[in-house]
């Protein structure tokens, strides 16, 4: 949130995503890295 507010970014959280799509996208193995939040910086709404 310190970030996003000193950079001017809107920030909201996502209450549900895929951990899979998500842990995909970003290279991640939800067995060990486990996605626990997602959120949006900025971009439209």
């Amino acid at each position: 949130r310190a970030a996003a507010g000193a950079l001017g970014l809107e920030l909201r959280l996502r209450p549900r995503w895929d951990d899979d799509a998500v842990a995909g996208l970003v290279g991640a193995d939800p067995d060990t890295h486990p996605i626990t939040a997602v959120i949006d910086l900025g971009g439209p709404r």
